[in-house]
């Protein structure tokens, strides 16, 4: 990894490390890699900047990204309350059919994360709190194409979830 820093944002760097090193007491663990990245920001060691990132992913999802990670998650969450409401539904489906199964580990992006963030962190769709840690399948099915797929179709039924019937759902989860 190539970085660089333009003066003005090394002496911001060098700002917030010499702050962090004051409030740290002299036996706070943190003390060193603090005074040691203080280093490497004001001498412009441009070949040891990557370590002043460990721990932040060079990675973003975009707009668009997180869009689809929520509208996923809506829609999962629309077909396990349509399935609890309706026994049409419900014998029709199993849980297994309508269950949040992940996001497959070997996307590029890291879907799995912010769905994770979004539960755990944010309190959103709490009814995948037990699952949702670590849900980060190899192989998850339907696929990245497959999730799509299903919210496109999804929105195309303009109905609240209580409204969704077992021809909607079927709809929804057919290929």
């Amino acid at each position: 990894m190539n970085l660089e820093l333009s003066l003005i944002e090394r002496l911001i760097l060098s700002n917030q490390y010499e702050t962090l090193i004051k409030s740290l007491d002299e036996d706070d663990g943190n003390l060193e890699s603090y005074e040691n990245a203080l280093e490497i920001v004001n001498c412009g060691y441009t070949n040891l900047y990557y370590k002043l990132f460990t721990g932040i992913s060079d990675h973003e999802l975009s707009v668009d990204d997180c869009k689809l990670v929520e509208n996923i998650l809506s829609l999962y969450s629309d077909l396990k309350y349509a399935r609890k409401k309706s026994p049409e539904i419900a014998s029709k489906f199993s849980e297994e059919n309508i269950e949040f199964k992940g996001f497959d580990g070997h996307l590029s992006k890291n879907y799995a994360s912010y769905a994770e963030f979004l539960v755990l962190k944010e309190g959103r769709w709490t009814e995948f709190k037990d699952i949702i840690k670590g849900l980060d399948s190899h192989g998850a099915s339907p696929d990245l194409d497959g999730l799509k797929s299903m919210v496109e179709k999804r929105k195309k039924i303009k109905k609240t979830w209580d409204k969704l019937t077992v021809e909607d759902v079927e709809e929804i989860l057919t290929r």
